[in-house]
């Protein structure tokens, strides 16, 4: 049998060095150049990532060699979910314990965590719901911006054990329900105290949650509510804590509608043919309709924009001329 080729030392050192400074393009380039004269397809992938973009390419290189280029972490990243940027595992989603694609015991899912593959990741949704995950995201991840599918219960964990991250983008799963105090929150300065850099948040509100406080101003909040409306204390709640705010109604089958507010200016959108714009006004009423000057809706080639539903649409805004469809 053939003895296995040894991995060039310069390769390791280079790939390491990656590693230990992932926001260094420099490093990545000098890093793809090598395997580039190497011969290894991943050279040219890291090529085109850097600067000689060609998406067509890129794509072709990633679907054949994606898989390999995760390196040891593969078990436990849903290889769809995937997003390479500059060469590197940029986007992904971890294998929830519950449903793994294959059998990843506790042991070995902590071995995994523990990889530097990890540390070029800036967007990651986690699959677990556990005190390990809180660790496993407090380990040093330098390129770590954006987290999603974390609960209210882990960002207390992470203010308790940790002093800062310099996450930008939150993603807040579940209801608001705190485990440690077996109560519904509606004040999360907990968050920006231990995320002081938060400018973006994502979060599923329902029913009893009818008031939200923030320790700042975000540049964008993005908030999902149920199809039966959102309360009106909720929007009065809301409307200064972010230059721009998202309300998401989500549906269990359909895509959703969302309202966004963003300065004087609203923009609707709708997935279906026949939209019931009863959700926007309702929003736009607790809005004070004089602060806003124009509304943009968005919907689908064919859907009925008219009819005494529009009707009141209209006379919530006041300015029928402002409405754009």
């Amino acid at each position: 049998m053939a003895k296995q080729k040894a991995p060039d030392r310069r390769l390791v050192e280079l790939v390491d060095a990656v590693y230990a400074d992932p926001l260094d393009l420099a490093v990545r380039q000098a890093y793809g150049d090598a395997l580039l004269e190497a011969g290894d397809p991943r050279g040219e992938f890291m090529t085109l990532q850097l600067g000689a973009r060609n998406p067509k390419r890129e794509r072709a290189l990633l679907a054949k060699h994606g898989k390999t280029w995760l390196g040891a972490i593969e078990p436990i990243v849903e290889t769809k979910c995937r997003v390479f940027r500059n060469g590197f595992l940029a986007r992904t989603r971890e294998v929830p314990m519950k449903n793994p694609p294959r059998l990843v015991r506790d042991r070995d899912r902590a071995k995994l965590r523990a990889l530097p593959e990890w540390r070029t990741v800036e967007e990651l949704e986690v699959g677990n719901q556990d005190i390990s995950t809180v660790d496993f995201l407090a380990s040093p991840k330098p390129a770590l911006r954006g987290v999603w599918k974390v609960s209210l219960s882990q960002i207390r964990w992470l203010q308790e054990r940790y002093a800062v991250l310099p996450w930008t983008t939150l993603g807040l799963e579940g209801l608001l329900f705190d485990d440690f105090t077996r109560t519904w929150r509606t004040d999360l300065e907990a968050i920006t105290e231990v995320l002081p850099d938060l400018c973006v948040l994502d979060a599923s509100l329902v029913h009893p949650v009818e008031k939200l406080a923030l320790g700042k101003r975000l540049d964008r909040l993005r908030v999902k509510c149920s199809p039966t409306g959102v309360p009106a204390t909720l929007v009065d709640s809301l409307s200064g804590l972010a230059a721009e705010i998202e309300f998401v109604r989500e549906y269990r089958f359909d895509a959703p509608d969302v309202v966004r507010i963003a300065g004087d200016h609203v923009t609707v959108e709708y997935t279906n043919h026949t939209p019931n714009p009863a959700y926007a006004t309702g929003i736009i009423w607790r809005l004070a309709p004089q602060s806003i000057r124009s509304i943009e809706i968005r919907a689908p080639e064919g859907a009925q924009l008219d009819g005494p539903n529009w009707e009141r649409l209209d006379d919530a805004l006041g300015r029928r001329h402002a409405i754009m469809r």
